[in-house]
């Protein structure tokens, strides 16, 4: 008898967020083709973290420190508490401001960042009577300031001891730097990059943010899936993709409804941005064995970012699984039709109508735990229960079934 694999009783499942639409406008800036790190800034842009100006990023423009710290504490969800605290008259009494106005937003960041231990009651006043501070509200945030800042505020525990190698950072960096490279924040390479004393460009902020992206999803409520696309199914008579990402723990599925490769405005309600292929596509550019991230919040993809094609992955060698009712098998084309189709072991499937699956050369038929022949299959076995295993077939380009067993 044909031992039938068991397989998960739940595959969640995760559906467009609706903003397709705001976040390639977001992602589009005009002078993509010279940003350094064009994916951080993309991905730090379309999680809203930092924002171009106007059309353009302007990736070397550099960061005052009072829009550095509102930053710091937006990755850490606190950017409304931010505005709460300039705008709070018994807080500003306490560090010594003047009334507040519609300009001194900055205020609450530096009143948090004084009292979470991101800079000193000295540095505290230098900011507000000393211009040329280095923590002056209009003076540019330095590279390490920013990255201390964000190893505060995400609660990095600090090492105290040299760094490895040759690189020298300021005592009073170090331990933030080393911290961040103990916890795999931050690689030896990138030590190496910010470690001499420069203020911090936009493109710097993006690279970094996005090596704190451990810290900083949880805290805004996002989280995020890694794997390869395992299975890739359009139903056109449902107007419907389902894409499948597998790592080495489990599975997700993808919906979207179907549009073309490139984004179409008109179209973009159900579907999710595609970055990493071009400026910005849709899920119609994803092809089988991509290496893929997906973004989510409260269960909606909000963007998935392409990170490279790979067609030599072990476990995607595994068969998907599909279960239905045979129809019919056709001679000329090799193939069998199937009714009532669904995925082995997605509980609630959709139950889909009529699809065709194309056999392998040498795929193998059973019937009562018997191998048969395709010239078996005729009328008597039609409306019998049906598994098939399908595997991608790499020299053809296609999904072809290896195996099917009809009960």
């Amino acid at each position: 008898m044909i031992q039938i694999p068991s397989y998960a009783d739940e595959i969640k499942e995760y559906t467009a967020s609706g903003n397709a639409e705001e976040i390639y406008n977001i992602i589009n800036f005009t002078d993509s083709g010279g940003i350094p790190n064009l994916q951080a800034v993309q991905d730090c842009a379309a999680l809203q973290l930092i924002y171009g100006s106007g059309k353009n990023f302007a990736p070397f423009d550099n960061y005052l420190n009072s829009f550095a710290l509102r930053v710091v504490y937006r990755s850490a969800g606190r950017e409304q508490e931010g505005f709460d605290a300039a705008a709070d008259p018994k807080l500003r009494q306490e560090a010594g401001l003047t009334a507040y106005d519609e300009n001194a937003w900055a205020d609450g960041f530096y009143i948090l960042a004084l009292k979470d231990g991101l800079i000193t009651s000295e540095q505290f006043i230098q900011a507000y009577t000393d211009e040329s501070s280095e923590f002056s509200k209009t003076r540019n945030v330095s590279v390490q300031n920013f990255i201390k800042w964000m190893c505060r505020i995400h609660n990095i525990p600090l090492i105290n001891s040299s760094l490895p190698g040759e690189v020298y950072v300021d005592i009073n960096y170090a331990a933030y730097y080393h911290g961040a490279l103990k916890q795999g924040i931050l690689t030896n390479e990138q030590i190496q990059k910010f470690a001499a004393w420069r203020y911090l460009t936009k493109s710097d902020m993006a690279e970094i943010l996005q090596s704190f992206e451990g810290q900083i999803l949880p805290k805004l409520g996002l989280e995020q899936f890694s794997g390869n696309v395992s299975q890739i199914h359009e139903d056109y008579k449902a107007n419907k993709r389902e894409i499948t990402l597998t790592n080495n723990a489990e599975s997700i599925i993808i919906t979207t409804a179907l549009t073309p490769d490139a984004p179409v405005f008109a179209q973009l309600e159900n579907e999710i941005p595609v970055l990493g292929k071009n400026q910005g596509d849709t899920t119609g550019s994803i092809r089988f064995t991509d290496a893929a991230k997906v973004y989510i919040k409260n269960d909606k993809a909000l963007f998935i970012r392409i990170l490279s094609s790979n067609s030599d992955i072990e476990y995607l060698k595994n068969p998907v699984v599909y279960k239905g009712t045979l129809f019919l098998y056709d001679y000329t084309t090799s193939s069998i039709i199937l009714d009532n189709v669904k995925k082995a072991g997605k509980i609630d499937e959709n139950i889909w109508g009529y699809q065709t699956f194309y056999l392998k050369d040498n795929a193998k038929i059973y019937y009562c735990g018997n191998e048969i022949s395709t010239e078996n299959i005729n009328a008597e076995l039609s409306d019998k229960s049906c598994i098939i295993y399908v595997n991608y077939d790499y020299a053809g380009g296609m999904e072809r079934v290896r195996s099917i067993i009809i009960e």
